[in-house]
């Protein structure tokens, strides 16, 4: 188990830990219940997550990450169950290269953000949803300068917005 993403939610702290079997991701999923890591009977299959879990308008959450290691994806829960995650890999043209894409979400106005770790490119790919995540533009290169380093979007306790990155 490797890098896990922490949330709190109805109460507890829940994990979301990438496991390794024979060089194949996958996302299990854990509550800490008295000081110890419980495994929960859930498993996202091939999604490696990078964002805690983030709420959204339409009552479900969502979390950036990656599948395997070439592209960018998104888990989705179902309602507020967080042991049910659906996967939607975010369209990629040929022409843009991802290697960790590691992708993180901003929330503009009824729009979703998927901001990726460039491969071969000084600024950021970028894809857009409007319905929750379900659906997305093709990722394409923004004019936003991103060095090969994973992002974080995240918001504050005043509702602000925040880009943490590396952008050399």
């Amino acid at each position: 188990y490797n890098h896990p993403v922490l949330s709190v939610h109805d109460g507890r702290l829940w994990g979301f830990f990438t496991r390794w079997d024979e060089r194949r991701p996958s996302t299990d999923i854990f509550t800490l219940e008295d000081g110890t890591w419980q495994r929960r009977e859930a498993v996202i299959p091939g999604f490696l997550p990078f964002t805690p879990p983030r709420r959204l308008p339409e009552g479900h959450w969502i979390i950036g990450g990656e599948l395997f290691w070439y592209e960018a994806a998104v888990a989705i829960s179902r309602g507020d169950d967080f042991t049910a995650w659906e996967v939607v890999q975010i369209p990629r043209p040929d022409e843009v290269k991802l290697l960790y894409p590691e992708t993180t979400l901003m929330n503009r106005e009824g729009e979703l953000l998927a901001i990726c770790r460039p491969r071969e490119a000084e600024t950021a790919p970028v894809a857009a949803s409007r319905d929750g995540g379900r659906a997305w533009t093709p990722l394409q290169l923004s004019n936003f300068p991103l060095a090969a380093s994973k992002p974080l979007c995240g918001t504050l306790s005043s509702g602000q917005q925040f880009l943490v990155s590396n952008n050399l």
